[in-house]
Order: C-alpha cells, then structure tokens, then sequence
C-alpha cells in the first residue's frame, strides 16, 4: 500500500515537473521572437476602398478598419496587414494568417471562395 501511494506521489511529481518545462519552454519561445507574441494575424485586401496603403505609407480601408476593430475587440494582440489577393490566400494556406476577407470577383472564386449573394428582390 506504501509502495502504490509513493508511486503515484512520484507520477504526479513527474508529470507536474513535465508540465512546468513545458510552459518555462513556450513562454520562452514566444518572448525570443517578438516582445510580445501576436496571437491573431489579420489580411486586408489591397483593394481601394477596402483597404490600401497611401503615398505616405499610411494604411486606409473601410474593411480594414472594420478588421482593426475586430483585433482590438478579441483582447488579443494582433497585426492587420495590406496584402496583394494572391499573397493573402497563400498566407492563409500556410497558416500565416488567421483571419480574411475578400470581394466577389472572378480572382476571389478562382482561388475557392464559398460565396452567395442574396437577392433582396422579391420576384
């Protein structure tokens, strides 16, 4: 009965120490890349007037802005890039980007977008 009690004494041990290098190992991963990690990264299409940079570098869009308030909402910390279509469904692809939205257009459904559009007209 001894032995039984010691053994799991020493399994929790083991997985509470297992458990405390895991997250010593995350934490330091996360603070090596960036100051602070960005947990949701958002695409905007480049796409006046849904989102464009300006001559002097600063970002416009109304989809843009709509994407910043949703960043800022979700408490997390976040990065709301202009990207080109193509770039941003490959991102997308490759996990580098949580979050887009795109236009109806022929590039948009070409690459896979799932879209309907409704008809308010009642005929």
């Amino acid at each position: 009965m001894i032995r039984r009690n010691q053994m799991r004494f020493y399994t929790v041990c083991i997985w509470c120490f297992a458990i405390w290098i895991y997250g010593v190992t995350v934490i330091n991963a996360q603070q090596s890349s960036e100051g602070a990690p960005t947990i949701l990264k958002i695409g905007t299409m480049d796409l006046p007037p849904y989102g464009w940079k300006d001559s002097q570098n600063e970002i416009h869009g109304i989809i843009y802005e709509l994407k910043q308030e949703i960043g800022i909402r979700s408490g997390f910390s976040f990065t709301n890039k202009i990207l080109s279509h193509n770039r941003m469904y490959d991102m997308l692809k490759h996990g580098d980007v949580d979050l887009i939205s795109s236009q109806a257009h022929q590039a948009a459904l070409n690459a896979g977008d799932k879209l309907s559009i409704e008809n308010s007209d009642n005929s």
